[in-house]
């Protein structure tokens, strides 16, 4: 005898096991009532009951049972659904797309939200019973019209999709992540056009993405942790073509140690990483060029560390295997050494930006590109901030007196020095929790020396932002630093990767990029 079941759980299956139903607490109540934004309509059969299966402009679904009074549900509908009327709705900011299954059906695949109240929230793929429809055209019609408005932004195309995995990212496991069951059901269901690659050596996925054609590419995805992120930056922007290059959107499927782009931009897991990069939502961000003359440049999405960040960070290496508790342990053993590191940082303020880039642009002609930074970087977004400090400043010698608007970090000796482009520098770690990605400046998040009691308390409100309101934190919005580090006994560290311990400059060059957002 089977078992009694809402009219929901009814249409719902489970992916992982097409057999099984799931309970669902999807809310069958949210209307879709206006059928002028109808895109398609047909009849289609579903657990042996008949309906009307409508499909909108947006992608939002419904199926609901026959209208005719003189229909009766079959035996195997009144053992499911008790006699229940079955109204199945899903709004189309759920929906990612949909399978053909068999000659003439197909399933509806969404992620939806379990709760609205979480403060990390992770989408959670179902998928329906099979809809069987009239013909195989029909089945196909649905699957492509749901694919279009869910995930191909209306376009007659799909998407297509340039995956870059790093199998020995975080834990090993990035392929098999990617290979898993839930994660290809996603992207079956949109309908993408995926061209996968796979790292085999550092700096790959930097030559991967210089090689890349845009013209056949629409999105760009790494399957791995920050540092396949930043390796994929560098090949982005260090192509001759960086201007058009840098509209491509970007964004990863989490699966390194630290994940900090995926936390900053809503993707908590990889199924709602997944969801996001099919839906194609996008938000600019900015880019900081870190110069080391006279010839490394690099770029940064993330941030620059120096001192307890950068300990805790590479000082843990081994410590890959534990996940996010790494960060935990090495901040604890930080604050218990109780080190502080010597360090001469210049900045130019955010209230002083726009002036600055004025007069960088009188004193070239109107053309801040024409800067003589750019005979040591002939490619890649122009420097004027930097330009105009260097041109009155020393390369070799720390200069005795700034420039004009900038200003020096007193009392640098510090323990703690991160420059944030983002909030998150990791899925538990929000340090900078005043940033936004697109607002043109680095929040400078310091601290002198802090006592034991006090620095763990600073790490224990890390996670909710709360540590901001401690005296033993400053923060200063920046448009661009310098950085000269002075003492031994920790490492520059940018975007999770470290760079050579000497001098280096920043600049921020804003929404020069756009990344994909849950």
């Amino acid at each position: 005898m089977l078992r009694k079941k809402s009219a929901q759980d009814a249409l719902l299956l489970s992916p992982e096991n097409p057999s099984l139903y799931v309970q669902s607490s999807y809310d069958s109540h949210v209307s879709i009532e206006d059928d002028s934004s109808v895109e398609l309509r047909l009849t289609a059969s579903c657990g042996g009951v008949l309906g009307r299966v409508k499909v909108f402009e947006d992608a939002s679904f419904s199926f609901s049972p026959h209208e005719d009074p003189t229909f009766k549900p079959d035996l195997l509908y009144q053992c499911c659904c008790s006699g229940q009327g079955i109204d199945l709705q899903v709004p189309g900011q759920d929906v990612v797309g949909a399978t053909v299954e068999g000659e003439q059906g197909f399933k509806l695949w969404f992620c939806r939200l379990p709760s609205k109240h979480q403060s990390k929230p992770v989408r959670k793929l179902e998928c329906s019973q099979v809809f069987q429809t009239g013909s195989a055209d029909e089945a196909k019609r649905c699957q492509v019209t749901l694919q279009q408005s869910a995930s191909w932004g209306r376009q007659s195309q799909p998407r297509r999709v340039t995956v870059i995995i790093n199998p020995k990212s975080g834990q090993g496991r990035s392929k098999a992540m990617f290979q898993s069951p839930d994660i290809q059901n996603v992207f079956k269901a949109a309908g993408l056009s995926l061209s996968v690659w796979e790292t085999n050596r550092r700096g790959h996925a930097t030559e991967i993405v210089k090689q890349l054609d845009l013209a056949a590419c629409d999105v760009l995805v790494t399957v791995g942790g920050d540092g396949t992120v930043h390796e994929a930056l560098q090949g982005l922007l260090g192509r001759p073509d960086w201007q058009e290059a840098a509209k491509l959107p970007f964004g990863m499927l989490p699966t390194g140690s630290g994940n900090a782009l995926a936390a900053n931009t809503g993707m908590w897991d990889v199924v709602t990483a997944a969801y996001a990069i099919c839906k194609g939502r996008t938000r600019s961000i900015d880019i900081v060029s870190m110069l080391q003359p006279p010839s490394t440049r690099f770029y940064s999405f993330l941030s620059l560390n120096f001192g307890l960040i950068s300990n805790l960070d590479i000082g843990t290496e081994n410590l890959r295997w534990m996940g996010n508790l790494r960060v935990t342990l090495g901040a604890i053993q930080q604050i218990l050494q109780g080190k502080t590191h010597q360090a001469h940082i210049a900045v130019l303020p955010l209230a002083q930006a726009d002036t600055m880039l004025q007069d960088a642009a009188d004193d070239a002609g109107g053309d801040v590109e024409d800067s003589g930074l750019r005979g040591h970087h002939p490619e890649g977004p122009p420097l004027p901030l930097l330009d105009a400090f260097l041109s009155q400043t020393s390369s070799s010698a720390w200069p005795t007196q700034l420039p004009d608007g900038w200003e020096s970090v007193h009392g640098a000796a510090l323990q703690l020095c991160a420059a944030c482009n983002l909030p998150w520098l990791d899925t538990s770690f929000q340090l900078a929790p005043d940033a936004e990605m697109d607002s043109g400046c680095l929040d400078l998040i310091y601290t002198g020396l802090a006592g034991k009691l006090e620095g763990l308390q600073m790490m224990t409100k890390v996670e909710t932002g709360s540590h901001m309101s401690m005296n033993l934190v400053h923060c200063k919005k920046v448009c661009a630093l310098v950085l000269q580090p002075i003492s031994t006994g920790t490492w520059l560290v940018l975007d999770g990767e470290t760079i050579p311990y000497e001098r280096v400059y920043a600049e921020v060059h804003k929404s020069l990029c756009r990344v994909i957002v849950a």
